[in-house]
């Protein structure tokens, strides 16, 4: 989500393809943090990769808005920490200025096969 109509909160992702047909892959979670320029930096995780495709999963991401910082990713009770990355930015329309929203204002998520 851009800054307008809000500001972009958490950078999670369900990925998997690259390139090759997703029913032949796995999925795993992704996570984008602000590295100062823009949300290309990708954070590092152990946890949540090569998922089953036809498998349920809990997942649980925890943030700290006022420390501007990630805390943790909890996959089916296994808990990685991730708090030395940044929460990811929203370029407002000057197309130069990155901003963080200081408040949770959706979650919306989706689950293809």
């Amino acid at each position: 989500m851009g800054a307008h109509p809000g500001f972009e909160i958490l950078g999670f992702n369900l990925v998997g393809g690259n390139g090759v047909a997703r029913i032949d892959t796995a999925v795993s979670v992704g996570l984008a943090a602000f590295n100062g320029i823009n949300n290309n930096v990708p954070v590092p995780l152990i946890i949540g990769q090569g998922l089953d495709w036809d498998t349920w999963y809990s997942l649980t991401l925890v943030a700290n808005q006022s420390a501007d910082r990630y805390l943790s990713l909890t996959v089916n009770g296994f808990t990685e920490d991730i708090s030395a990355f940044a929460l990811p930015r929203s370029r407002l329309d000057d197309g130069v200025t990155w901003e963080r929203g200081a408040l949770m204002e959706q979650v919306i998520a989706q689950v293809i096969s």
